[in-house]
């Protein structure tokens, strides 16, 4: 069977970058010819892919089967749509709500805005054969845009987190990190949906209830288009004097990353739009407790017997960093049953999922 893999674009160290190669290796080993195209790719990728005189050449082949990745609005995308005349699956990583970027950039605000009225018009097409959803959440808005439910499939994101268990610690970055401070962990864009004005008011009020030894790491990649929410982040630092507290260090490379992860006491989860959310995997594989809002896709990505809450409480959550980080118990307990839930998200799985509804999809 050949299986052609298609996405608007394809960045290093971005999730649906991640998902796609992922898959496209996973596919291989069921002996499966996986073709694989990018509208936008980094050069990490390049080798992978194939043009797009070939794409479509082979998207009118009736027997091979088109697996679309939707996540953001993509003109192209929809013309490969309307000429495919392979079986067609609309991989739904969601589109985030275009009011979270109205305040930052008028692009992102219209190609989220666009990006989620094209949700409605594939589903209306016609042409999708089966849909495969990130999360039950992702499920749901396909379903309130009147994809049949019966042709809705949830497979989690494909990931890397099993590459942690080959990368070395970064031993100089470890000792800095271990000097008796407590150590927040934020992962992720720096992008207005992920919430990290609401982490700069958790830290100010730990710093007032429960002392100065805490350290709030950011880490995760800054865009020009949100220059202004970068600055508005970097205020609330200034306003509150949390300059000894907060550091911003970018994206990093994956052996600092798994540093940061294995240094931590908490990662601090207050994002307000997730259609899964990565992140949680990569803590509970490394036993870090997650402290999170319970917005999208989080609850359920996080499993059972883990701490989230449903409002935007700075002393909650505050309190709730200060029992995590000094309480054994309670860290040990939700570092076990995060590390156990983790494990459903294996790849093997995922792959035997994802195969079956490609066969299916034929």
């Amino acid at each position: 069977m050949t299986i052609i893999i298609v996405a608007e674009s394809m960045r290093t160290g971005d999730a649906v970058g991640n998902t796609v190669m992922q898959e496209y290796f996973a596919l291989k080993k069921y002996g499966h010819e996986i073709l694989l195209y990018s509208g936008n790719a980094d050069n990490d990728f390049t080798a992978y892919l194939i043009d797009r005189t070939r794409l479509l050449k082979e998207i009118k082949k009736q027997d091979a089967v088109l697996l679309y990745h939707h996540s953001i609005y993509w003109e192209d995308g929809g013309y490969i749509l309307r000429e495919a005349q392979a079986r067609v699956v609309l991989r739904y990583h969601n589109v985030t709500p275009e009011h979270f970027f109205a305040r930052y950039s008028p692009l992102f605000q219209n190609l989220a805005k666009q990006g989620r009225q094209q949700t409605k018009e594939f589903i209306d097409s016609g042409r999708i054969a089966h849909y495969v959803a990130d999360s039950a959440y992702n499920a749901s808005e396909l379903v309130e845009c009147h994809a049949p439910p019966e042709r809705i499939s949830i497979v989690a994101p494909f990931h890397k987190v099993g590459d942690f268990e080959r990368t070395h610690l970064n031993l100089d970055l470890l000792e800095s990190l271990l000097d008796g401070r407590i150590n927040v962990l934020s992962v992720g864009r720096i992008v207005p949906n992920k919430g990290l004005h609401h982490a700069m008011k958790v830290i100010d009020r730990y710093l007032d209830y429960y002392g100065n030894n805490i350290r709030f790491n950011i880490v995760g990649g800054s865009d020009p288009h949100f220059q202004r929410y970068q600055e508005e982040l970097e205020e609330l630092v200034s306003r509150y004097g949390m300059g000894g507290h907060v550091a911003f260090h970018g994206k990093v490379s994956f052996p600092d990353l798994h540093t940061y992860y294995a240094a931590s006491h908490v990662l601090l989860l207050l994002s307000e739009h997730e259609g899964f959310c990565l992140p949680i995997l990569e803590a509970q594989y490394h036993k870090l407790p997650v402290i999170a809002l319970d917005r999208g896709a989080v609850k359920d990505t996080l499993g059972v017997e883990q701490l989230s809450f449903q409002d935007i409480d700075a002393d909650v959550f505050a309190s709730a960093i200060h029992v995590v980080a000094q309480d054994n118990d309670t860290r040990n307990y939700l570092a076990e049953q995060g590390f156990r839930n983790h494990q459903r998200y294996h790849p093997d799985i995922l792959a035997r999922q994802l195969t079956g509804i490609m066969h299916a999809a034929r």
